[in-house]
């Protein structure tokens, strides 16, 4: 579980929408690209490779 500060969800969700992710998966999205980690296949397989980068 995640928490997430009130004044930060409405940002985190409307990135992860913009991606198709969830919530969830957004912040899996976001560890692995912080942290140079393979991108789960959960996530290649929902997301356009363009996009694997913040602020996209």
């Amino acid at each position: 579980m995640v928490r997430t500060p009130d004044t930060q969800y409405a940002h985190y969700k409307n990135e992860a929408d913009a991606l198709g992710l969830d919530l969830s998966d957004y912040y899996v999205y976001v560890m692995a690209l912080h942290h140079d980690l393979p991108m789960p296949h959960y996530i290649q397989d929902r997301i356009d490779p363009a996009q694997y980068k913040l602020g996209a």
